[in-house]
């Protein structure tokens, strides 16, 4: 009788842990779709409709940091030049600040995602979207562009290695709503 609940409790065991790994398996995000899991979440710590508290922006501004490498680089090509904006961590949310402490409205939004896996490299083709309100401005801008984001996996976790853009910027066209 002791061997037969003994067995019971291993078939039951065996039970339980086949069906934990098999939700594992099933629910777990392929690279590509943790990729875009961390574009959604990203797009959505930049947007913001509303003045933030200082330490708030800062807090927002860390997060934004956090999906980015170390070193993580990011270049602008204007009609004029080429230039790294960005040289590490820091420096994102450096730039985060500024985007919060110098507009009222702030969205941004990407489509035409393409990402492109390569073991724990990742190349992704994306179209940026960004509207908003500049502090003290009534015109709402518009500026869209193509933009290239190499990312590394480490750790288990994707994070933006380098960003540019695809065309020369130029200025922004403005719109009302």
């Amino acid at each position: 009788m002791v061997g037969a609940l003994s067995s019971k409790k291993h078939m039951i065991f065996a039970a339980i842990v086949s069906l934990a790994l098999g939700y594992l398996f099933l629910n777990s995000e392929s690279d590509e779709e943790q990729i875009r899991s961390a574009l959604r979440k990203v797009e959505a710590l930049i947007s913001y409709n509303k003045e933030y508290h200082p330490f708030e922006q800062l807090a927002k501004a860390k997060e934004v940091s956090r999906y980015c490498v170390k070193n993580c680089r990011v270049h602008v090509i204007t009609t004029e030049e080429e230039r790294e904006v960005v040289s590490d961590r820091d420096d994102v949310q450096q730039k985060m600040l500024f985007v919060y402490r110098a507009f009222d409205d702030f969205k941004v939004k990407a489509s035409s995602i393409r990402i492109e896996v390569n073991g724990n490299n990742a190349t992704v083709n994306l179209r940026g979207r960004a509207t908003g309100v500049q502090k003290g401005q009534r015109e709402q801008f518009l500026e869209e562009h193509d933009i290239v984001l190499e990312w590394v996996k480490r750790d288990d976790e994707w994070l933006v290695a380098s960003a540019r853009n695809e065309t020369p910027l130029e200025m922004p066209a403005t719109y009302n709503d």
